[in-house]
């Protein structure tokens, strides 16, 4: 295992974000835990800079113990970016000092944390670009979005998307490369939020607050419901023929009308299933350096305000990401 001057010793400790108990942003306290080890194929992985998704509050909360256990205690965050500090991988791509940004299993969590151990190939090289934290703001969101558009990339021109919740993490990703991939883009964001979303690249918006956009009589070859809040049902109507509709947040009700309605529209549904892939992220950053792809960084937090990072997620209408300064 090759380390670097730190010389890090299985009895150092780091600071970390732990939840000890579900419950609301209170839980989420700050402590001395000792550093992970790199297991065989593993970095270790100085984190500068980490991100905060959906998916954090909800493990928190206790929304998802039924996928992720009662163990305590537990460090949430998948998203992060830092630099290769100790290595215990033959893999040479990834050499102590080497900037790195990447994503952890989200239900096991690790990134609210200086330090976290990773699998070589759920990393990617950080665009020189990016400061730590824009690439921190990358991972999960872009990925989603790509996960989502990537449907059209070999479809007959011209495509019509359209992308509920347009200014968050993943809705501004989702603009950008539909703009990259050549589709027209109607966004549904809040109106303070146009100015943003135009310079990303949607041509039509629409506030949500004005304008519910299921009662149009346009039509959409891809409805990307990244909000949520807008079931298959409820959409299939302005679905062209053969349309598909993709959601990141789907209820109980809405797993039912994927199962019950599909099969008589004709229209496609689709859940996205997010598994850390050191590949797409790589392509990522290669959009990032030659498309001019920009991850959209909303606020961020050091790590001691963890609970009001979250707090301030749960409670307000972020543009972009909210990041962790670690």
């Amino acid at each position: 295992m090759t380390t670097d001057k730190t010389k890090l010793r299985t009895t150092d400790t780091m600071r970390a974000a732990v939840i000890r108990r579900f419950g609301g942003p209170e839980a989420l306290k700050v402590e001395l835990i000792p550093i992970p080890q790199p297991k065989l194929g593993e970095v270790l992985v100085r984190i500068r800079a980490a991100s905060i998704n959906p998916l954090d509050y909800k493990i928190r909360s206790g929304q998802l113990q039924l996928l992720t256990g009662k163990n305590f205690p537990r460090i949430l965050g998948c998203d992060f970016a830092g630099e290769v500090v100790d290595t215990n991988s033959t893999e040479t791509e990834f050499g102590v000092g080497t900037r790195v940004f990447g994503m952890l299993n989200g239900f096991k969590g690790g990134g609210y944390a200086e330090y976290a151990s990773v699998p070589v190939e759920w990393l990617a090289h950080t665009p020189t670009v990016l400061t730590d934290q824009e690439a921190a703001a990358i991972p999960v969101a872009a990925r989603t979005a790509w996960k989502a558009l990537r449907n059209l990339l070999h479809k007959v021109q011209p495509q019509s998307v359209l992308i509920n919740g347009a200014s968050g993490g993943v809705g501004t990703f989702a603009v950008q490369l539909a703009r990259i991939i050549g589709v027209h883009v109607t966004a549904v964001s809040s109106r303070d939020a146009f100015n943003l979303v135009e310079q990303l690249g949607a041509e039509r918006l629409l506030d949500y607050k004005e304008t519910d956009f299921i009662k149009s009589s346009d039509r959409y070859n891809l409805i990307f419901d990244v909000a949520g809040n807008r079931n298959f049902c409820k959409c299939a109507p302005i679905l062209n023929p053969k349309g598909l509709y993709i959601t990141t947040a789907p209820s109980f009700q809405g797993v039912l009308a994927f199962v019950f309605a599909q099969p008589f529209t004709g229209k496609k549904a689709l859940i996205l299933d997010l598994r850390p892939d050191g590949t797409d992220l790589t392509n990522i950053a290669r959009m990032v350096t030659e498309n001019n792809l920009r991850p959209i960084v909303g606020k961020i937090f050091p790590l001691s305000e963890v609970a009001a990072a979250h707090t301030y997620g749960e409670t307000k209408h972020p543009r972009g990401k909210i990041i962790l300064q670690i």
